[in-house]
């Protein structure tokens, strides 16, 4: 009797045991907590050596409960007691005593879980598992432009302040989101959300731009995909509206003087500049007009023959070239106009520059018989410049040969300007030929009978003829007809001191001794200074005989000392007989 109640008793107790385990989760679930998935620990997943089993089942006084978090890292606490951080692996161990306990596992910016757990059994692990989710989030987003429109998963979130920001609150972050921002003038735009930390930043894209343009040198007229848009300022700027942002665009920029320009702007570029180099040819054309209103001519057809070479279609070329022949042909007249008593006074460096020059001209001009004329003139002279200084006998006979063929081509050509029949007349004195250099005089004479040069050089022609007379009747005849040609000049030119000196010269030969006196000191009066004004005074002094000897050796030792290239070396001679002829009879 006593064994069967002993088996009943056996049996309810099994059945007891079993009504618990099935009515507890449904009591649990009413009070709203989530279970933990409660299990025994299989050997094979502990990180622990198996314990031997005793060979008696008995209840162990302590489990080993293994909560698992995901994610790892989370703080655990048993019955609100912190019991640790589960590892790397997301376990964390906690030794118990059987019973029914509060679990509760949380992290920070996910959601805390908390059930209560039974740690019973008969197993001496046992292992409970939570995952965790992530919290809502709040979401800073920073919009360029402020003013900006945020959507969230197409649902409108708001507008952003002036400083744009916009604060979104409670985001799942749990799953996927898109973010959109739009304002008006901009291109919207939409992006994935991939991080829920930090500050979310949006930039729009204006529908188009205001594109500053600077330029050097300003006012320049600027195209933007070859399409005008405007001239610069008198600063460089120039605005231009309503430009696409996303696209590339080309910057052009011309302006007359210099070569244009073009530039690339990348897309959303609010400012570009572009500098124009100036034309080489225009700079060309610019540098030849300032040359020859300088009157560097020869820098001038210097740079005409670089345009010819470079642009010899260039518009500007025969007028260029004109004003290069006006400079020339107002040079010449300059220094035609320079014809004193001998003909052009002129230097070396001056003759061989003219010569070069028309030189040139011929070059550029072929054909003109006004610039071959002075063309063959210049040539002339510088032959007989280089005559004149010519180191050898043979040199100087050679250039003398060229100079005579040029004026014999001259002869046979004719001439109607008055300076060159003049000075080629005394190229042919200076060749003896002076058959022909009357006649350059004589023509000279009768195309301008009031210039006083012509009349002058007929004088001295006379005056030249006259030493060679044999016959006192005909040298008299010659040196009045000398005197009237040196009247005639001083006449026409009041302060011609060298034709005062020779018409006394020419005076006094004729033993009319105070007119020959009074021309000496007329022309001492105007050019007091002049070698040749005292050498003539002196000479009539001496002409007048004893009575002027003093007075004409004060005359010729001043004419001496003034020297210069007025005396050539027969006058000095001359001057030094006197002398001596003075100073004996002084002595007696």
């Amino acid at each position: 009797m006593s064994e069967g109640l002993a088996a009943r008793a056996a049996v309810c107790a099994a059945l007891y045991l079993m009504l618990c385990v099935t009515i507890l989760p449904a009591q649990e679930g009413e009070r709203g907590r989530e279970n933990a998935r409660i299990k025994a620990r299989p050997a094979a997943a502990s990180r622990r050596r198996p314990r031997p089993r005793p060979p008696v089942r008995v209840r162990p006084a302590q489990i080993s409960l293994w909560v698992v978090t995901e994610p790892a890292g989370c703080r655990v606490f048993i019955d609100d007691e912190p019991r640790g951080v589960t590892d790397s692996e997301g376990e964390l161990e906690v030794r118990l005593a059987p019973g029914v306990y509060f679990v509760r596992v949380s992290r920070e910016s996910y959601v805390s879980k908390e059930n209560e757990v039974d740690v019973s059994g008969e197993e001496v692990e046992q292992e409970v598992e939570f995952k965790l989710s992530l919290a809502p989030v709040t979401l800073n987003v920073v919009t360029d432009p402020p003013g900006t429109e945020i959507y969230l998963d197409d649902v409108y979130r708001g507008t952003s302040n002036p400083a744009g920001l916009l604060v979104i609150e409670r985001v799942n972050p749990n799953q996927p989101h898109k973010l959109r921002a739009a304002k008006e003038g901009y291109q919207p735009q939409s992006m994935p959300l991939t991080s829920y930390t930090g500050q979310i930043n949006v930039k729009l894209v204006p529908d188009s731009v205001r594109l500053r343009v600077t330029t050097d040198p300003p006012e320049t007229e600027v195209y933007l995909n070859d399409v005008y848009k405007g001239t610069s300022t008198p600063d460089g700027l120039l605005l231009i509206e309503q430009v696409n942002p996303n696209q590339t665009h080309t910057l052009r920029a011309k302006r007359e003087g210099y070569t244009q320009q073009s530039t690339t702007v990348q897309p959303n570029t609010p400012e570009a500049s572009i500098k124009l180099s100036p034309d080489p040819v225009v700079l060309l054309v610019r540098g030849l007009k300032q040359k020859a209103s300088q009157g560097r001519l020869g820098e001038a057809f210097q740079d005409y023959g670089r345009l010819i070479a470079v642009a010899p279609e260039h518009t500007e070329l025969p007028r260029l070239l004109e004003n290069i022949l006006q400079g020339l042909q107002t040079r010449t007249l300059t220094m035609l106009r320079r014809t004193g008593p001998y003909g052009l006074l002129s230097e070396l460096g001056e003759v061989q520059e003219m010569d070069s020059l028309y030189e040139q001209a011929a070059k550029w001009r072929a054909g003109d018989e006004n610039i071959d004329q002075f063309a063959k003139y210049w040539g002339l002279k510088h032959l007989l410049a280089r005559a004149g200084s010519s180191a050898s006998d043979a040199e100087r006979e050679g250039l003398l040969r060229k100079a005579r063929a040029v004026l014999s081509d001259f002869a046979a050509q004719g001439s109607r300007n008055v300076y060159l029949l003049v000075d080629l007349g005394w190229a042919w004195w200076r060749l003896a030929d002076k058959t022909a250099a009357q006649k350059n005089f004589q023509q000279a004479l009768e195309l301008k009978p009031d210039w006083a040069y012509s009349h002058f050089a007929l004088g001295l022609l006379a005056m030249s003829e006259a030493e060679r007379e044999v016959s006192k009747v005909a040298k008299s005849a010659k040196y009045a007809e000398a005197i009237n040609g040196f009247t005639k000049a001083i006449e026409l030119k009041h302060d011609f001191a060298r034709a005062y000196a020779l018409r006394g010269i020419s005076y006094s030969v004729l033993n009319r001794h105070e007119e020959g006196v009074a021309g000496g000191l007329q022309a001492v009066a105007i050019e007091p200074k002049s070698a040749y004004a005292h050498f003539a005074l002196g000479f009539a002094y001496f002409q007048k005989g004893k009575s002027g000897y003093r007075n004409a050796l004060g005359e010729f030792d001043r004419a001496l000392l003034l020297g210069g290239d007025e005396l050539n070396e027969a006058t000095r001679a001359d001057i030094q007989q006197k002398l001596a002829v003075i100073r004996r009879t002084v002595k007696k």
